[in-house]
């Protein structure tokens, strides 16, 4: 999940990765929103180390701390 760097993109975020049924993530972006991001020289690369750092989560798989 790719969320708009504001609050409205952050809570929007959250309310649907709770309710996805799959493994997902949420991906804020250093910009507003990935236009912006990709209008300052963002890349495929830059995306993938970001998600490379991100905390999955996975239905039905307990977390063990």
């Amino acid at each position: 999940m790719i969320a708009d760097n504001d609050t409205a993109g952050l809570n929007g975020a959250k309310k649907l990765i709770a309710a996805c049924p799959v493994p997902c993530c949420e991906l804020v972006l250093p910009a507003k929103d990935a236009r912006e991001f990709y209008k300052n020289g963002g890349t495929k690369e830059l995306i993938e180390a970001l998600l490379k750092s991100a905390v999955w989560r996975n239905p039905g798989v307990k977390t063990v701390r």
